[in-house]
């Protein structure tokens, strides 16, 4: 159960940060740059 709330914490984090850099990048990049951050974090709090 905590592992689904820290999940979705990441994700709601991903989506706000997304938000505010997206007016400095391109949103190709700048998706790749989520998703690599949110995999890294789903990676490090599976353990």
């Amino acid at each position: 159960m905590e592992k689904a709330i820290l999940r979705m914490g990441w994700f709601i984090f991903a989506l706000e940060f997304a938000k505010c850099v997206k007016h400095f990048l391109p949103p190709g990049i700048l998706l790749c740059a989520v998703v690599e951050v949110f995999c890294h974090c789903i990676k490090t709090y599976e353990k």
